[in-house]
């Protein structure tokens, strides 16, 4: 927690209830004895604008929104903006110190690559004009400008107008075209995270007997459950798809808090550093992983391990609430 300095910053990046990083103006930040616990929140879809403004709270119709942590602080919008649009990754082999790293989707280049190859290649007459032409736009010194001034080269033909490179602009409109229509058809194609449709009512009710684990005993027992018997193993992943969630991270933390309570989270992390139970390797996390991974398939296994890290790491601070 951040101690009550919003007097000297005007704006404050923090952490709410939901692991979600946000920027807020510091007179939003609600204190108690001189830590910060929660911030106003407008009832709004966009608040933007309000938060640029810094305007002050509406005690009556904004409502709290709980605050696990407070990043820091900052003179402007855009300095607190530039900060917020970052991700924490866990740091547990690095010690306390937060690390950041950029809020993307793609945690590799490979990704790019492969769907960038899935594209036609450019044709060599088309990458020699985009050459030529972007050697052109360099060396005008106003691109727009000189392009404006141009006109098109003709060849008076008798009763004809001939214009040159017409028929090299028909063909790269076509390529264009026909790359677009591919990329819409491959995004359309992309699953949107829904539950199939096979699984039965029946199912939501799945291990409601054992779960939420509480203890590191019934931890042991539940992964010798789902190691020894196939069955069990696949009604935990049906059990996963019934959770939802709003996108790939909420889904993750809803799946966590129906599997442990907090008291147990204290006792675990991802890696099992400070002899804490090391989750990464439990079959159980394994079967959860895969099934996050087919329903969002834009999504990471660093990414997935990134969210259930970070989980653990808050654990003890939603249980003092």
């Amino acid at each position: 927690m951040a101690k009550k300095v919003f007097g000297l910053k005007n704006f404050a990046v923090i952490v709410d209830g939901d692991q979600l990083v946000t920027e807020v103006p510091s007179n939003w930040l609600i204190y108690d004895d001189d830590e910060c616990v929660a911030c106003w929140w407008p009832r709004t879809k966009n608040a933007t604008s309000l938060i640029i403004k810094r305007a002050d709270p509406n005690v009556k119709t904004w409502y709290r929104s709980d605050v696990q942590q407070v990043v820091g602080f900052y003179d402007t919008y855009e300095s607190a903006r530039k900060h917020c649009d970052v991700d924490y990754t866990s740091t547990e082999e690095f010690g306390k110190g937060q690390r950041k790293r950029l809020a993307t989707e793609l945690d590799s280049d490979s990704e790019t690559s492969s769907v960038a190859s899935t594209f036609p290649s450019v044709p060599r007459w088309m990458q020699n004009n985009l050459q030529h032409n972007s050697q052109s736009f360099k060396d005008c010194k106003n691109p727009i400008a000189e392009t404006r001034k141009q006109r098109p080269q003709t060849v008076d033909c008798g009763t004809q107008t001939v214009e040159t490179n017409s028929l090299d602009t028909n063909r790269i409109m076509d390529a264009l075209l026909l790359g677009f229509t591919k990329l819409e058809r491959s995004i359309q194609s992309i699953p949107r995270g829904e539950v199939p449709k096979t699984i039965s009512f029946e199912d939501a009710v799945l291990f409601q007997d054992v779960l939420p684990m509480s203890t590191t005993d019934e931890l042991r027992k539940f992964e010798k459950r789902l190691k020894n018997c196939a069955e069990d193993k696949l009604q935990f992943s049906k059990f996963v798809f019934t959770v939802g969630g709003r996108n790939r991270q909420d889904h993750i933390i809803q799946v966590m808090k129906r599997l442990v309570t907090d008291e147990l989270a204290m006792q675990c992390s991802w890696l099992g550093y400070k002899n804490n139970v090391a989750l990464h390797d439990l079959k159980f996390m394994s079967v959860f992983r895969a099934v996050i991974l087919q329903a969002y398939p834009d999504s990471t296994e660093a990414g997935f391990s990134s969210t259930v890290a970070n989980w653990l790491r808050y654990a003890k601070q939603r249980s003092d609430r």
